[in-house]
């Protein structure tokens, strides 16, 4: 006999129930496995990360003095620096100055402009 709604009655969804506690436990596993060979493999990777994010910084921190030449260092300058970064990067800030990223970068250049204010 045919359903009057066209859902397939109970065993359709109850069909539709299964297949979402399937794919939900084979996405609990999915993730263990990646969490699990992440961590395997951590001493590999984990060199590569930090030497990333040292030639970033160094690229940061020369970017800023080369902006700021100038031992006076006005209110907005980490703004603009932050802006320009974000324009220079457009392929890593797609949205430019409305990436939801650049106030972690505009506070990563004021940091960069506090030390260098406090050598001066």
């Amino acid at each position: 006999m045919k359903d009057p709604k066209g859902l397939g009655g109970w065993r359709g969804e109850l069909g539709r129930m299964e297949g979402r506690a399937a794919h939900d436990t084979l996405s609990d596993q999915v993730t263990a496995f990646r969490i699990f060979f992440r961590l395997l493999l951590l001493p590999f990777w984990l060199p590569f990360y930090f030497v990333r994010v040292q030639r970033r910084r160094k690229e940061m921190i020369a970017f800023t003095l080369e902006r700021s030449k100038n031992s006076f260092y006005p209110e907005g300058l980490a703004e603009e620096i932050s802006i320009a970064w974000v324009k220079m990067k457009s392929d890593r800030y797609p949205l430019g100055e409305y990436d939801p990223r650049l106030p972690k970068v505009r506070r990563t250049f004021q940091s960069i402009l506090d030390r260098n204010r406090n050598r001066a």
